[in-house]
């Protein structure tokens, strides 16, 4: 994992902060670093960042399953689904059109985040999926309603 995942999984196991509020943070951060599609290392690292907080594998079952509880249940996370649903169907942020793109490297950089969203929804379904199948890596008190 990178450096920004390490910095809040590192906090977990000494016990500064709660699963919960530190996954809280880091959807927050994530949710900041999209909201510029102009700066392309910004954009860049924060869907390499979402991938890799829904990536069981790269962090632990039970963080995997708070941030997605948090995309799926927090109000406040309607914003990143529509960001990574729009890069998913249009390759942008914004729901453009990718043939309004000039340059080459801004389609590969699009055509880049776009995989970067495939990747965050496929490591989200199967998620989703650990956890109906696995009731011990979730807390069930945390289903909502959607």
């Amino acid at each position: 994992p990178n450096s920004f995942t390490s910095k809040y999984v590192s906090r977990l196991s000494s016990g500064e902060s709660s699963t919960k509020e530190i996954c809280r943070k880091s959807i927050k951060s994530v949710s900041e670093m999209l909201n510029d599609e102009s700066n392309v290392d910004e954009t860049k690292f924060g869907m390499e960042e979402l991938v890799c907080l829904t990536d069981d594998k790269l962090t632990c079952p039970d963080v995997s399953a708070e941030i997605v509880r948090i995309i799926f249940c927090d109000d406040g996370s309607d914003a990143l689904m529509t960001k990574m649903l729009n890069l998913i169907e249009h390759s942008t942020l914004k729901g453009v059109s990718l043939q309004q793109y000039d340059s080459e490297g801004t389609k590969r950089h699009s055509l880049y985040l776009r995989n970067m969203a495939l990747k965050a929804l496929v490591n989200i379904l199967s998620t989703v999926f650990q956890n109906e199948t696995d009731p011990s890596i979730s807390d069930k008190g945390h289903e909502c309603g959607r």
